[in-house]
């Protein structure tokens, strides 16, 4: 699904996923928490406003492969300062197991929402 003309020119967004292990376990590392860094603009200005989001995790990056939504939706609401922001997610010990696994992101900005969210497409891998 791409986003529309309209709202390809309301929000550019480019975002960096980091990995960071949240605890060891008997043979191997454990992940259940990531690290979100994003960088949100609104007509190619950063945004600078409290902003919330919806996060879920999918087997599926939505272009071609729809894929399916492996762990719920995380709401949060978080500043945005010149465009940066950073979250810290958990979808809990068994949704990041090796498979490959994208993030769907949604936002409103500023907070509290109105209209709604904008879904952002595609979907980013988590590497």
């Amino acid at each position: 699904m791409c986003l529309s003309k309209r709202v390809r020119s309301f929000l550019a967004f480019v975002a960096v996923v980091c990995i960071l292990p949240s605890g060891a376990v008997a043979g191997g590392l454990s992940v259940t928490a990531i690290t979100y860094q994003g960088q949100l603009k609104k007509a190619g200005v950063p945004t600078n406003a409290m902003c919330d989001f919806a996060f879920s995790l999918w087997d599926g990056d939505n272009d071609p492969d729809p894929g399916t939504q492996i762990e719920s939706t995380i709401p949060l609401t978080t500043e945005v300062g010149n465009g940066l922001f950073q979250v810290g997610l958990d979808f809990g010990p068994t949704a990041i197991n090796g498979n490959a696994r994208w993030l769907g992101i949604d936002v409103c900005c500023p907070s509290p929402c109105a209209p709604g969210f904008t879904t952002l497409s595609p979907r980013e891998k988590l590497t």
